[in-house]
């Protein structure tokens, strides 16, 4: 596992040992980029609020609140991206070590995994990972062996679920036509706000004509596709501004502004604030919490 840890852990489930590893992400999440990668471990996504979107093998999964999404290793997908300004998510690393049984039905089922599997409703997992947050950073006595247990505990549940209960969902063409519509626009959104993108680009990938798409949009999110463009590129600068020491003409140019001057305007017209003093009221509103 990568040099970039700052919790490193080992537990026992079911007689096999799992290796956990917690970057900073973890604690201080910052805004990513849709690229595709992979992993050597698996990775678990578990979103505290707000909604986010996964895409891989051409597929696109949506997660909200409570909503625990495990990639297994080796599976090429993009980062998962936030769809709503504010979200928020707990993610780490796990992988398999040696069992007490070279036999294990727990780790051949766990290994035989080979997409991405959701779950929802994860309230036992949801709670434990605020408490290994919050344990961690309160730095009381015994907080190593406290954030044992409850790692023990969480990969305990999430074991259960993965070798014993079937996912809510492994690919988008599980949902319904509502909610593969609202997922694949999501995603489109998420993917691609900082490019040069219109409505008949989002029209083609959905197959719809744009008369269709626009009912589409304005059904589900009662917007324009303008206005959902512009409010998903401010979304993005906004977690930039709070979260990134980028200039305001890199973020202006990264959420697809090449236009400073009117990437402020609308900026100021949808918060009442310019890009800097967000920043700075963000700034002093962290420093008082």
């Amino acid at each position: 596992m990568k040099n970039s840890v700052v919790l490193n852990a080992y537990v026992m489930v079911a007689g096999c040992h799992f290796e956990i590893a917690i970057d900073r992400s973890y604690f201080y999440p910052k805004p990513t980029s849709a690229s595709l990668h992979s992993h050597a471990d698996f990775e678990v996504h578990l979103v505290k609020q707000g909604r986010y979107v996964l895409g891989f093998h051409d597929n696109y999964m949506s997660l909200s609140q409570g909503s625990l999404c495990v990639i297994p290793p080796n599976t090429y997908h993009s980062n998962v991206s936030a769809i709503e300004d504010c979200s928020e998510k707990y993610c780490f690393r796990f992988n398999i070590g040696s069992c007490d049984n070279p036999q294990n039905e727990i780790q051949k089922k766990i290994r035989y995994i080979d997409s991405p599997v959701l779950f929802h409703d994860c309230k036992r997992e949801e709670n434990l990972a605020r408490e290994i947050f919050r344990e961690h950073q309160a730095h009381l006595f015994d907080s190593d062996r406290c954030i044992h247990h409850l790692l023990y505990l969480f990969m305990l549940y999430l074991i259960r679920r993965l070798t014993g209960l079937t996912p809510d969902a492994t690919a988008a063409d599980q949902l319904s036509l509502s909610e593969n519509r609202t997922t694949v626009i999501d995603a489109f959104f998420a993917f691609h706000y900082m490019d040069n993108i219109h409505a008949d680009d989002l029209a083609r990938t959905m197959n719809l004509s744009t008369r269709q798409l626009n009912r589409v949009l304005q059904k589900h999110y009662g917007m324009t596709f303008k206005q959902k463009l512009i409010d998903m590129r401010l979304a993005a600068a906004k977690d930039q501004l709070r979260d990134s020491e980028k200039s305001i003409q890199d973020i202006s140019l990264s959420v697809g502004y090449k236009d400073i001057e009117y990437f402020c305007s609308i900026f100021t017209a949808s918060t009442g604030l310019t890009p800097a003093k967000y920043r700075k009221e963000r700034i002093i509103n962290t420093g008082n919490s």
